[in-house]
């Protein structure tokens, strides 16, 4: 999905990206302190039926995201290449 710029990183980008409707699944870091960065999210996914689940490490979804810095939130888009 990065190579295919189909990742959208960070709260804020994938709060914006929710609101405007983009489909995809959301991926947050379970270690993210304090989790008010974030609570939200989870609650925007569910009342768009967008699925999202969660992984141990901000820096083990950085580095799956492609990027050399730990994030604690991405947005996969679907692509045909991946879509199942």
């Amino acid at each position: 999905a990065a190579k295919h710029k189909q990742i959208r990183r960070g709260v804020k980008e994938v709060q914006k990206f929710i609101n405007k409707g983009e489909k995809g699944i959301t991926v947050l870091a379970g270690d993210t302190q304090p989790i008010d960065v974030y609570c939200h999210i989870p609650i925007m996914c569910e009342d768009r039926s967008l699925p999202y689940a969660y992984v141990p490490s901000k820096s083990d979804l950085g580095a799956a995201a492609g990027s050399k810095r730990p994030t604690c939130v991405i947005l996969v888009k679907p692509h045909e290449e991946y879509q199942e």
